[in-house]
């Protein structure tokens, strides 16, 4: 409750000309100076008819001197105080705070409830402050102090050191790199891409050109087929003379084991007219191993004369087909390898049961296997003696060596239907050197002069020359000769 002026009983009833202030209600929790909330006492429209009312009590009782002049005194320090404020902070005081709520009932009440001071006072209007007033002003006071104690914020410039600008450029510098990194990956990942591109084509190319070249090979070999006397290729040829080589092998080393040196010597000297001197070096008797040598040589010099490529040994059309290929290779040297093709499959062809070539070619057989055979026997007696003991006849030795001149006798035609000329190249005993590309030497020498050719060498003559199989050959001890004889010589001049 407000302190007013109490007037006595004898003066008139003072009127005050003030408004009464609307109450206002606080904040929920105001600060005071000290820093403790202070109490907020809720007020409503309804506070403002009972202030009124305490007025009017007040007024109607005897004021108290000592309240009269205290309120004087406060009086005299507002006009000073709303003199140097001027008249906004008078009206401070008495206004609401905006955000309190005030129902407008209230405020025309109060509007209404006006005091009308006495004429005789001559003083200013004293505002009378309640509660929730009293309590504003304290908090607004508050607030401006601390606004005031509060120093202007001010804007901290940013010290930048040499530290600062170093690592500035260094970010600059770093962030430009990166740029030029993206561009170069850009650029590398647009090359890598067309050379793929590229790559891709030049693939697809290279598989239709490979089809192409697989399509026009098998076109050509299906035609180089057709023209050939047998389905044989230089590969099957090649195949089917090693297995010639293993028959005859076979053959000598089950011969030797069982001959007798002295028979088998002098049988063997007799089977070659220019080769004595050179068989007889090799000691008298031969060893069993020499034995096994020559006689592979002499079953491979027969049988290799059925592998003559430009002839048709024991046909009846052999002479005429001679001097017409002679005539072609004056005249048409191109067409003679036409020629021998057709001529073999004819005659391949024509190999049936009961056919005049098959006749032939059996007759030529027959004869050479029987050369063979009576060529063997006087070196080793036992051959006929075993056949007939022996009921396996794979195992009989007169089959064996019919296997082998058949064998002779149909590499030769596969041969003669090659497109081009696979024949056994010629070796000159006792006189050419060892050529380790095109032979190898029975006892592992690697030079010399030849002395013995147990088997030729096969060549292939096309656009250029190839071995299709080396020759086996026995080189002579000329090179312990001459070092032997060096050696004496040495001796003799020491001593």
């Amino acid at each position: 409750m407000s302190n007013v002026p109490v007037s006595d009983g004898s003066a008139t009833t003072p009127t005050v000309n003030n408004t009464v202030p609307p109450v206002t209600a606080p904040p929920a929790s105001t600060t005071t100076a000290t820093g403790a909330p202070a109490e907020t006492a809720p007020a409503t429209a309804v506070d403002a008819p009972n202030n009124i009312t305490a007025v009017k009590s007040n007024i109607g009782s005897e004021p108290n001197p000592a309240l009269v002049n205290e309120n004087a005194e406060k009086k005299s320090m507002d006009i000073t105080t709303n003199a140097q404020d001027g008249p906004a902070a008078a009206e401070t005081a008495l206004v609401a705070s905006p955000t309190s709520p005030i129902s407008p009932a209230s405020i025309a009440s109060t509007q209404q409830q006006t005091i009308v001071p006495p004429p005789s006072s001559t003083s200013p209007e004293i505002p009378i402050p309640s509660a929730a007033t009293t309590n504003t002003t304290t908090a607004t006071s508050t607030t401006a102090t601390s606004t005031a104690a509060a120093p202007p914020t001010q804007a901290v410039p940013l010290a930048v050191n040499q530290n600062t600008e170093k690592l500035l450029v260094e970010l600059k510098q770093k962030k430009e790199m990166i740029r030029r990194m993206d561009e170069e990956l850009y650029y590398l990942r647009h090359i890598n891409h067309d050379l793929s591109e590229k790559e891709r084509i030049i693939q697809e190319r290279m598989m239709m050109r490979q089809k192409d070249q697989k399509q026009l090979l098998d076109n050509y070999n299906e035609h180089i087929r057709a023209r050939r006397a047998t389905q044989d290729d230089p590969s099957t040829i090649h195949k089917k003379l090693q297995e010639l080589k293993g028959m005859i092998k076979t053959l000598s080393v089950a011969l030797a084991q069982q001959c007798e040196c002295n028979t088998a010597t002098k049988a063997v000297i007799g089977f070659w007219v220019n080769l004595h001197e050179a068989i007889q070096k090799m000691g008298d008797p031969l060893p069993v191993n020499r034995i096994e040598m020559l006689t592979e040589k002499f079953l491979m010099d027969v049988l290799v004369q059925n592998m003559n490529y430009n002839a048709f040994t024991g046909l009846k059309i052999s002479q005429p087909y001679t001097q017409l290929q002679m005539w072609f290779d004056r005249y048409e040297p191109s067409f003679c390898t036409r020629l021998r093709q057709e001529m073999a499959k004819v005659v391949v062809s024509g190999n049936v049961p009961d056919s005049d070539i098959q006749q032939e070619i059996q007759k030529l057989n027959k004869r050479m296997y029987n050369s063979l055979y009576s060529s063997l026997l006087k070196a080793y007696p036992f051959i006929e003696q075993h056949d007939l003991q022996e009921k396996d006849t794979s195992k009989q030795y007169s089959v064996m060596l019919r296997a082998m001149v058949d064998q002779a006798s149909a590499i030769g035609y596969a041969m003669r239907g090659q497109e081009v000329e696979i024949a056994a190249a010629a070796v000159g005993e006792g006189s050419e050197p060892f050529d380790p590309k095109t032979m190898v030497d029975e006892d592992g020498q690697t030079s010399g002069i030849i002395g013995l050719c147990i088997s030729p060498p096969i060549m292939v003559y096309s656009n250029r020359v190839d071995v299709l199989e080396k020759a086996r050959v026995l080189c002579l001890p000329t090179t312990t000769t001459t070092t032997t004889t060096a050696t004496t010589a040495t001796t003799t001049t020491t001593a």
